[in-house]
């Protein structure tokens, strides 16, 4: 299987995260709000249609400040530091 340049490798992970965390929650609201029937399948894709582009342009957007806000809130341990203990 060929691979795809390195560069690309944040809009693929975009892709990839947004399509699942879209097709696990589209699947779950529509289950609770209308119900399993014959037509959930169609409800379902109609939603996860819809929110799959939204997901994947916001997870381009914040990708970059939510990665900044974690490096604020987070330590680095190097092998001369002694990694800290959570208390």
């Amino acid at each position: 299987m060929k691979k795809l340049p390195l560069r690309y490798a944040p809009v693929l992970f975009a892709l990839l995260m947004s399509m699942v965390m879209a097709f696990i929650m589209t699947a779950l609201i529509t289950l609770i709000n209308t119900g399993f029937d014959h037509r959930f399948h169609v409800r379902w894709a109609f939603t996860f249609v819809i929110a799959w582009p939204l997901a994947f342009v916001c997870v381009l957007i914040f990708a970059g400040k939510v990665r900044h806000v974690v490096g604020l809130l987070t330590v680095t341990v190097t092998a001369s530091q002694p990694e800290m203990k959570q208390p």
